[in-house]
């Protein structure tokens, strides 16, 4: 597995789930948020990136997952950056 970067000397399985999911959700994040030096990439390009690394840099069971939750993603996603974009005004 391609994965194994996430635990030193760990590889596939033996890699915490926990681990292998908050990879997947960090990534994910940081696709989908806008930084400093970079735009926010829509929830179909990071949903693409990751389909594509799926095996590679991704548990293929934890992306298969994510998948079937889909629509739960979206909308937390878009209950962060609402709160994002609300909060940024009161500064």
């Amino acid at each position: 597995m391609g994965w194994s970067w996430l635990s030193p000397g760990l590889a596939g399985e033996e890699i915490p789930l926990a681990a292998r999911i908050m990879a997947l959700a960090d990534v994910f994040d940081a696709l989908t948020s806008r930084r400093c030096y970079k735009d926010a990439y829509s929830f179909d390009r990071a949903r693409s990136i990751i389909a594509e690394e799926r095996g590679r840099h991704f548990d293929p069971i934890v992306v298969d997952s994510c998948q079937r939750m889909e629509e739960k993603m979206l909308a937390v996603q878009e209950k962060f950056q609402e709160q994002e974009f609300s909060s940024a005004g009161e500064n």
